[in-house]
């Protein structure tokens, strides 16, 4: 039986991460009894509010992102959109910090195992959470399900942490977001590792549970040609393929918060979360409507104006890299 309350691991527990948690003894009754899965479940009803009502509650749909570069900014606008289209109160989680329906209860790194599951415990609607390579190294995903899963780029980024020595094998660990994916999964064409993931998808050489719908998106128009599903730069266009049919979503002009496209690897996490917006069911048109309404805050892409320039001020954790 599947609890839905934050289990702990040892290294969350050892760092005090779960000091919040009080520990609950259970009755030497329940834990000996034989139906002990069915006693233990009867008990936690009638003992813990918390667990009850979670245990009654309906599955909350959950979004995976994950990758070296531009994980945080596409999980905001992939929350944004979201909110924005469905009217739900979004649990989500970042580098920056835990977020519920746009407010944010904790600063911080919050991309770990931990806030993930207690980000469930916050009365939200779906839950969008940028997930870091160590609690995928760590734990593998805690997730049996979810709705989709992301990929923005698997580069040489903090290799040699438990045994990871290589770009190939960091690469099968950002992988393994991509099982649970039930709706789809978005991954990008321009680096070489996720165009790989994504070829071995369509090749049937990855075998998906749930066979999610493949979505990709890239800034060279010419790699589009062997695929169906896949948002694209265009002469200053953000373009949608589907099949042989392909439409204009929106000018990259009318971004003004990428600078009108100046700011190029915001774009690319446009693109990465329209394609992931439109992979889980959302109107194309309504989502490209909706990325034109998104700001962002906390020093990602600020923008201040002084003496008639334009400044960004970002946050660099590493080189940008396809």
């Amino acid at each position: 039986m599947t609890y839905p309350f934050p289990v702990l691991d040892l290294d969350e527990i050892e760092n005090g991460e779960g000091k919040q948690f009080e520990r609950l003894e259970v009755p030497k009754d329940i834990s000996d009894a034989d139906d002990m899965p069915i006693a233990l479940q009867n008990y936690l009803e009638k003992t813990s509010p918390v667990f009850s009502t979670l245990l009654n509650s309906k599955p909350i749909p959950k979004h995976l992102i994950t990758g070296t570069n531009g994980k945080t900014t596409t999980a905001r606008l992939v929350a944004h959109i979201i909110r924005e289209v469905e009217g739900k109160k979004i649990g989500l989680t970042s580098t920056s910090g835990i977020y519920i329906d746009g407010h944010c209860p904790q600063l911080g790194d919050f991309t770990g195992p931990w806030p993930l599951r207690n980000t469930l415990l916050y009365p939200i609607g779906v839950g969008v959470f940028e997930v870091a390579k160590r609690g995928l190294i760590r734990e593998g995903v805690i997730f049996y399900k979810t709705e989709s899963a992301t990929i923005t780029n698997v580069t040489a980024d903090h290799l040699g942490l438990r045994d990871i020595h290589s770009v190939e094998e960091m690469a099968e660990v950002k992988k393994l977001i991509l099982y649970p994916a039930s709706k789809s999964i978005t991954l990008n064409l321009d680096n070489e590792h996720t165009s790989r993931m994504l070829q071995e998808s369509i090749d049937s050489k990855l075998k998906f549970p749930y066979s999610p719908r493949v979505f990709a998106f890239t800034e060279q128009k010419e790699r589009i040609v062997l695929h169906e599903n896949v948002v694209y730069l265009d002469s200053g266009k953000i373009m949608l393929k589907q099949g042989e049919e392909t439409k204009v979503l929106l000018h990259v002009k009318e971004l003004k918060y990428a600078l009108e496209g100046a700011i190029t690897y915001l774009v690319s996490n446009i693109l990465t979360a329209l394609a992931t917006a439109i992979g889980i069911g959302i109107s194309p048109d309504v989502a490209a409507e909706t990325v034109k309404t998104f700001s962002n805050t906390l020093g990602r892409e600020t923008l201040v104006k002084h003496n008639n320039r334009t400044f960004v001020i970002d946050i660099i954790q590493m080189r940008s890299s396809k």
